[in-house]
């Protein structure tokens, strides 16, 4: 009898022992990853928003918000209306448990670069304390391919040859960003061609 005793003790105190180790592992204690590494590209000269995504681990990650700098000269960025000074979640500012939300940047990048890094500093609650992180996070730059313009008037109608008048011809703008846009005129010989304000050329 002694001897099943034993046994059966033995027994409960190793069930004991293997659980532990598994319950100190969980320690319910939560974290924020980072999903996103690098964003969708944008357009040299461009202005566009970006999304970088979140997950939540083991807890809810409430008041969760977001600034982001960098040191690529030229480059500016803006955060939502209704959360600027910085960026929080689609809907609001809980990052649930296990879930993925994301956030977003208004991005504006010069001509001439390839890439921006950024350095994103994300602040949160969870299992009752207030947390920080820094992340990186890696925004492409594409190159501008195509036409800068296209003409958009083709004919001005007829016009006067013994009243001079002025004339309109539109243009679209196709590139991110046009800046000192000087265009001259060439006609038929007799022609006189004159610019607003006694310039060389006119403008937009």
């Amino acid at each position: 009898m002694m001897k099943k005793t034993l046994t059966l003790l033995i027994a409960v105190v190793l069930m004991v022992l293997s659980a532990t180790p598994a319950l100190a592992d969980d320690g319910g204690k939560g974290k924020v990853e980072l999903k996103t590494k690098k964003t969708a590209a944008i357009v040299e000269g461009d202005t566009a928003w970006v999304a970088i995504s979140w997950k939540a681990k083991k807890a809810d990650a409430t008041n969760f918000k977001i600034v982001a700098t960098t040191n690529v000269a030229g480059v500016t960025i803006t955060y939502p209306d209704n959360t600027d000074p910085f960026s929080s979640l689609m809907d609001n500012d809980t990052l649930s448990a296990n879930e993925t939300d994301f956030t977003s940047l208004r991005i504006s990048v010069p001509y001439g670069i390839t890439k921006v890094k950024l350095k994103v500093i994300a602040t949160w609650t969870q299992d009752g304390k207030d947390r920080s992180k820094d992340y990186k996070v890696e925004v492409p730059v594409a190159k501008f391919i195509g036409d800068d313009v296209a003409q958009v008037t083709t004919d001005v109608g007829t016009l006067s040859a013994s009243a001079p008048d002025w004339v309109e011809v539109s243009w679209t703008g196709i590139a991110p960003v046009l800046n000192d846009v000087q265009m001259t005129v060439s006609g038929p010989t007799g022609i006189v061609i004159t610019y607003p304000n006694a310039r060389a050329f006119t403008s937009l």
